[in-house]
């Protein structure tokens, strides 16, 4: 640090050395034009510090242009800073910690609000997905989670959505893979839910209608998320027909997303789930069930629709 000061010092010295030299010469060759034209030494002197308007100020507009003088302006502010910190350390920690919590927030708030709002998502025709959430009339506001009734009613009246999805699950939850418990996260999704999402499969098939159970039963079919599929089973082709979960209810591997697909969040695989109500449930029963918000809902537009007509 001393060598970077000095170095600084000694250019600033060769500069006004300059500097002084080049404005004498100045005044110097403009006090000869004006006593040739008549004036005295002392007359021409007194002109050419009029027209310049004063040499000390000349000096400090050309001083004010060179880095010297803002790295002397840099390090006498540090200097200063640093002498006031060492006053009062316990200011000093306190700014310190305040400063960078408020960083900190600004950059994670800036991450999030990046990736909600300003970037796409990583989906095909993201322009069309669109989450499906329950309003409340009485109060006029919404919440995220839907019920299997409403999605249901939702989807026989629905005249804008091309697919519609429901979809809830857990993390880590135990399941059993090669006679092994190991803990997964995964998702019951109803038959629709990769086409919401434009998703082809990397191995096998995608769920679809043919694999959703009976109301009640347990399932039958699962899609690994890619990942899974080469950490449990070796590959996406070696883990399609295998099996896994309870040996009383097996459930059969028939495909393996594309990678990097993994929602929501990061999911293991996928099982279908069938969102209807039980049958011989009475009318009280089916109006109670609309009020366990438990599930999530998407759909993709149908071609032509827009955000605001489908809301």
């Amino acid at each position: 640090m001393g060598r970077f000061v000095n170095l600084f010092r000694r250019r600033r010295d060769r500069l006004e050395h300059d500097l002084d030299r080049e404005l004498r010469y100045h005044v110097d060759r403009r006090v000869e034009d004006l006593i040739k034209e008549g004036l005295s030494e002392r007359e021409a002197r007194r002109q050419v510090s009029v027209e310049f308007g004063g040499v000390p100020q000349v000096q400090e507009e050309v001083r004010d242009t060179w880095i010297s003088r803002w790295v002397d302006t840099l390090l006498r502010d540090m200097r200063y800073s640093i002498r006031s910190l060492r006053k009062s350390w316990s200011f000093a920690l306190g700014a310190g910690t305040v400063l960078t919590l408020a960083i900190a927030a600004n950059i994670a708030m800036f991450s999030v609000v990046s990736t909600v709002l300003l970037q796409p998502l990583p989906f095909p025709g993201a322009d069309r997905i669109v989450s499906i959430e329950t309003l409340f009339t009485d109060t006029g506001k919404s919440n995220q989670l839907v019920s299997r009734t409403d999605f249901v009613d939702w989807q026989a009246r629905d005249s804008v959505m091309e697919k519609m999805t429901i979809f809830f699950g857990g993390d880590d939850w135990p399941i059993t893979v090669g006679g092994r418990a190991i803990f997964a996260n995964f998702r019951f999704v109803s038959a629709d839910f990769f086409e919401v999402f434009g998703q082809t499969p990397v191995a096998g098939r995608l769920l679809t209608a043919q694999d959703v159970p009976p109301v009640g039963a347990p399932p039958r079919t699962a899609v690994l998320a890619h990942a899974w599929a080469v950490t449990h089973f070796g590959g996406a082709e070696a883990a399609i027909g295998r099996t896994f979960g309870p040996p009383e209810s097996p459930i059969e591997i028939v495909g393996v997303a594309a990678p990097g697909f993994r929602y929501p969040g990061d999911t293991d695989f996928w099982v279908s789930n069938n969102p209807a109500p039980a049958p011989h449930v009475t009318a009280a029963q089916i109006q109670a069930s609309r009020a366990n918000y438990s599930n999530f809902a998407a759909g993709r537009l149908k071609p032509g629709v827009s955000f605001t007509r489908a809301e």
